[in-house]
């Protein structure tokens, strides 16, 4: 609790990108690097943040947002609405899952192309207060989720051990993001 406790409070100093890519599938020593200071997507059980997928989603894409939407309501009882890139408002904070209309237009400096036939590698950034988790522009493999999965670590604890045991705190907040993991 004590752990949670300093990263709901934790204020961090820098922004910028991480590109995290696997090996052929094959993971790396993790590095851990603040990006986002004393910011929440939910805080005191209320947020005013979107998940945004693609128009055309996948199912990979659809199943990353469910997981990300679930997990964060069942830690922090507060659920965030899970919106089609073409429903976002200008005045909208968000976390874009996959290739949006919205990562194509904030993060069009990056080039995921090394990341293009990997399975496990994502790409995550903060512009603007939002959040971008992407993998490879053709949606092949899991990567939008296991960058879902490790900002979620990061957020929440959340720990996932096999399908049917993971480890949830209750918590009352969720910071935006406190470390980005680079496998």
């Amino acid at each position: 609790m004590k752990k949670l406790i300093k990263r709901s409070t934790l204020l961090l100093t820098t922004l910028f990108s991480v590109v995290s890519c696997g090996n052929n599938g094959n993971t790396t020593d993790s590095e851990k690097s603040p990006i986002v200071e004393d910011k929440y997507i939910i805080q005191g059980r209320l947020s005013d943040y979107y998940i945004v997928i693609p128009n055309e989603s996948k199912a990979r894409i659809d199943f990353a947002s469910s997981e990300l939407a679930g997990f964060l309501e069942q830690a922090t009882k507060c659920r965030l609405e899970v919106i089609k890139e073409s429903q976002v408002k200008k005045n909208y904070k968000y976390i874009s899952l996959g290739n949006t209309t919205q990562f194509q237009e904030n993060v069009s400096d990056i080039d995921l192309s090394r990341l293009n036939g990997t399975h496990s590698a994502y790409f995550i950034t903060t512009r603007n207060d939002n959040i971008y988790i992407n993998s490879n522009i053709y949606g092949i493999g899991d990567g939008t989720l296991y960058g879902v999965y490790d900002m979620l670590n990061d957020m929440i604890d959340y720990k996932y051990y096999y399908e049917d045991d993971n480890f949830l705190p209750d918590i009352q907040s969720a910071p935006a993001q406190t470390e980005v993991k680079k496998n």
